[in-house]
């Protein structure tokens, strides 16, 4: 047993080392950031038919005589007690940040999430780049318009950066500040622009970081050449680039093989020409989708067998030929949508290998012949549409017997009966 005095010091320095530990993980918020806070809560109403489906009024937590370390979407330093994170997504705001907004003057700000409010057409203030230690900002879908101001290319450690319009171009860059914000931010990772006016800017001058992740340029009115420097960024995974009506030309043959890209979506462009098969060295695919363009020649069946594609889109081309027969159980295709093009002969035998295929729509195409008498798979098929094609012969029983069929579209084609139902 332990002598009196000696179980007494242990206990007492137990007891420091509890307070020590406590007043330095967590400290009440700065005063200058609680202040400022409510300041910027005055200068905000209230709008809950903005945008979201439901509304998350996270700034009705803050009250005067509370730690605002303690509100809803707020962070702090551990130990300065400084604000270092704001999500306000959702939040039902309505209102203008000025200038003037004591929002500016949280300086140790790293991440600041404003996404689907209500800012009434104002313009993005250009104090935004006062935030030196900004690695976050999400400022999508919140009603701002105007020019991006120059002061955003100061934000040098940014990782991320999301301002994609709800409408077509009411944020427009200059050329100049999307240049100096590229060189400056070297470290982006996400870059989400959709619907914001790219159209100074021609796609041979993107000087894109090789760090990108997430890429989506979607509807920013982008010109010139699409070439395979964007394709093939190495850490790239997710390249969205639909709506960009000026993009017309060929799509690019490929230098490279990428392993990292998971998601490419060029549709509703004005794309000519053939599917490069060298769009086959994508080896790490889940999404493809080139749908709405002016695409022609064949399927090339390398794309129908790469490894890892669950959802192919092809629909509204000039597409022709026949569908490769080459699916096998291995591909984990879920969604193969074909519409709108002029494939001809018969529907592939193999198809049906596709155990994991739920959307499969080849209407409004030259397809001919009988469907199959028999299939091995289909199991988890929930939508079959094959309308408006030259289909004949009898529509066999397997139609109506697959466990997982919902929707089944079969007209206009040229059936003249059905075959017996087991």
């Amino acid at each position: 047993m332990l002598p009196f005095s000696v179980a007494f010091i242990l206990i007492h320095l137990c007891c420091l080392f509890l307070l020590f530990h406590f007043s330095f993980s967590h400290s009440f918020c700065h005063p200058h950031d609680n202040l400022a806070l409510l300041h910027f809560k005055a200068s905000l109403t209230m709008n809950d038919d903005r945008y979201c489906d439901q509304v998350y009024p996270t700034i009705a937590t803050w009250e005067n005589g509370t730690d605002c370390c303690t509100w809803s979407g707020l962070k702090c330093d551990t130990i300065s007690g400084h604000v270092t994170a704001i999500d306000l997504t959702c939040g039902g705001l309505k209102g203008q940040i000025n200038a003037n907004s004591t929002l500016f003057t949280l300086s140790h700000m790293q991440s600041l999430n404003l996404a689907f409010n209500d800012f009434s057409n104002s313009h993005i203030p250009s104090r935004i780049g006062q935030f030196a230690h900004l690695t976050h900002l999400n400022l999508s879908s919140s009603n701002f318009e105007g020019e991006i101001p120059p002061q955003i290319s100061h934000l040098s450690k940014l990782q991320s950066l999301h301002l994609s319009c709800s409408g077509y171009h009411k944020l427009m860059w200059k050329e100049g500040t999307w240049k100096r914000m590229l060189q400056n931010a070297t470290e982006l990772r996400v870059l989400v622009l959709s619907f914001t006016d790219l159209s100074s800017t021609s796609m041979s001058s993107l000087n894109l970081s090789s760090s990108l992740i997430t890429l989506s340029l979607r509807g920013t009115g982008l010109k010139g050449k699409l070439t395979d420097d964007i394709l093939c960024l190495p850490n790239l995974q997710y390249l969205y680039l639909s709506y960009n009506f000026d993009l017309h030309a060929q799509l690019p043959s490929l230098s490279c093989s990428s392993a990292s890209l998971n998601v490419l979506q060029i549709s509703f462009c004005k794309f000519q020409g053939s599917i490069p098969p060298s769009f086959s060295n994508l080896t790490s695919l889940t999404l493809l989708d080139l749908s709405d363009n002016s695409l022609n020649g064949s399927i090339p069946s390398s794309h129908l067998t790469l490894p890892h594609l669950n959802v192919l889109l092809l629909y509204k081309n000039h597409l022709s030929g026949q569908i490769p027969n080459v699916f096998h159980q291995s591909n984990r295709f879920e969604k193969l949508n074909l519409r709108e093009n002029n494939i001809q002969g018969e529907l592939p035998s193999t198809i049906s290998n596709l155990q994991h295929l739920i959307y499969l729509d080849i209407s409004r195409n030259k397809l001919e012949g009988p469907l199959p008498n028999k299939i091995i798979g289909f199991s988890n098929l929930a939508m079959l549409f094959l309308t408006h094609n030259f289909l004949n012969g009898t529509i066999p029983s397997w139609c109506f017997s697959l466990p997982s069929l919902m929707y089944l579209y079969l007209s206009n084609n040229q059936f003249t009966g059905m075959s017996y139902c087991e």
